[in-house]
């Protein structure tokens, strides 16, 4: 746990946005595809999609069409209460190693604990605190 930085962590949580919707629940794919698989599936599906867009606008289609295609298709990715969800685990590791007197330093501290304080998964400009802690007890605001 003492070698994740908080950069490190950060760029997990950025990459973790781009977690499709729905990704554990289908039981086709759940054996089929590991995480990293599924997102890069999500990506290469929204690339052909903006392809799909410029080759309709190039024939000079009209808002309208534009908009089906666009709607029908695009994959959702998770959303921010799934994203808190599962940070809330993390963070709740970090706190409890952090407690226990198992770490000197606790990245999870950048993570947010609820939807009201959330507002970036960036991490705090400069280094962590003295006192090993990312930031105070409720995250990073």
């Amino acid at each position: 746990m003492d070698e994740i930085s908080v950069s490190e962590l950060n760029d997990a949580l950025e990459r973790f946005w781009d977690v499709p919707a729905n990704h554990g629940r289908s039981a086709k794919d759940r054996g089929k595809y590991n995480l990293v698989e599924k997102i890069e599936k999500a990506d290469a599906a929204e690339a052909q999609l903006d392809k799909d867009i410029a080759a309709t606008e190039a024939r000079g289609a009209g808002a309208e069409e534009i908009d089906k295609i666009r709607l029908k298709g695009h994959r959702q990715r998770i959303s921010v209460t799934t994203f808190i969800k599962h940070g809330r685990v993390l963070r709740a590791i970090g706190e409890m190693l952090w407690d226990m007197q198992l770490i000197d330093y606790d990245p999870f501290t950048i993570i947010h604990p609820s939807v009201r304080g959330f507002q970036s998964t960036r991490a705090p400009s400069g280094a962590p605190s003295s006192e090993g802690r990312a930031g105070s007890r409720l995250g990073c605001e």
